[in-house]
């Protein structure tokens, strides 16, 4: 089976890099990553993501969960989706109010104890270095213009239409993603199934081998 992985905020695609490496064999993953340097709308993005010419997965990440599912509806090829950690519509309440600040937020990189404590949960001082890197490799106004369009979300009629099976990866130990917005996903139809993960908001990056495990039962049982 292929795989689509559409990463987090940050776009760039390199924070796949350890969950990718964990995968078996028999899982092939195709990692997108949209332009660091240019402010692209959710219409543009799913415009240039890959063609899905034949069997996928799609796994979408946090802000790119709403792309996983407009990519997903209709799409006889996409076999699945999984939604890490993500949400279709604004998350927190605040996030337009939020993204004023964005200059500010990301003109430096993130601290290494906030990535530690709130995006990972803990993680190693590499694995610290690596999101950090990701981030601070974006463009602050890049950034505050991704964080603005998580105000405005709204997919939750594309979710209506999806009829293939749907996983969700939910981090216990989540500050970003409220724990209901896994619930309120999984409550919109069957053959949707949610799965902790004991965890900080990044998930595949802090547990890439208990996601892959859960990846790939979630993908024999669509056999």
């Amino acid at each position: 089976m292929k795989l689509l992985l559409l990463p987090g905020m940050d776009g760039t695609g390199r924070l796949f890099r350890r969950f990718v490496e964990v995968l078996p064999s028999h899982l092939t993953a195709v990692v997108a990553s949209y332009d660091p340097q240019t402010c692209t709308s959710a219409d543009e993005l799913l415009g240039q993501l890959p063609r899905l010419d034949e069997p996928h997965v799609i796994v979408g990440e946090s802000f790119s969960g709403p792309l996983a599912v407009r990519c997903a509806v209709g799409n006889a090829n996409v076999r699945g989706v999984v939604l890490i950690a993500s949400f279709v519509q604004p998350p927190r309440t605040f996030l337009s109010t939020l993204a004023t600040l964005g200059p500010l937020l990301f003109r430096r990189p993130p601290p290494r104890l906030i990535v530690r404590e709130v995006l990972l949960g803990g993680g190693d001082d590499a694995l610290v270095d690596e999101v950090r890197d990701a981030i601070a490799s974006v463009r602050p106004d890049v950034l505050t213009f991704r964080l603005r369009q998580l105000g405005v979300v709204d997919v939750r009629p594309e979710l209506a239409q999806l009829h293939c099976p749907l996983l969700y990866l939910r981090a216990r130990r989540d500050r970003l993603v409220p724990p209901t917005c896994g619930e309120r996903i999984i409550a919109t139809g069957a053959r949707r199934t949610l799965i902790d993960v004991d965890t900080g908001h990044l998930i595949v990056q802090s547990r890439p081998v208990e996601s892959a495990q859960h990846l790939e039962a979630f993908i024999r049982a669509l056999a």
